[in-house]
């Protein structure tokens, strides 16, 4: 519905997204260089700096410690479901859209309930 109902919108969407691909390409072609130098960095000494980053930047979001505190949770239990083998995504969607309660929550079609009995 949205490319028609606002298609000027739409495509105006997808041609800011060339043109930041475009500048992205741009950008980190110079800097191949300096990523490839990051990735020589000792994991004893990234690991702390980018928990560190992680920190900052979850409390200058809203200078509040509980997000600090949210971020160590969700990523500990991160950490645990990769640890053990777990696909986050089925509990990520289970969150986010809330678990079933057994009730079906489609519409019912009169004439399948009639023939089949009350199984929805």
């Amino acid at each position: 519905m949205l490319i028609k109902e606002s298609p000027q919108f739409f495509w105006g969407l997808v041609g800011s997204m060339y043109i930041g691909n475009l500048m992205l390409l741009l950008l980190n072609l110079p800097l191949i260089g300096i990523w490839v130098r990051i990735l020589k960095v000792p994991y004893d000494i990234l690991f702390p700096m980018i928990l560190l980053f992680c920190l900052i930047g979850s409390y200058t979001i809203n200078n509040n410690l509980a997000d600090v505190l949210i971020m160590i949770i969700f990523g500990f239990l991160g950490y645990l479901l990769k640890k053990f083998n777990y696909d986050s995504v089925p509990i990520i969607l289970s969150i986010v859209f809330g678990a079933d309660d057994g009730e079906c929550h489609a519409p019912v079609d009169d004439h399948v309930e009639r023939e089949h009995g009350d199984f929805l």
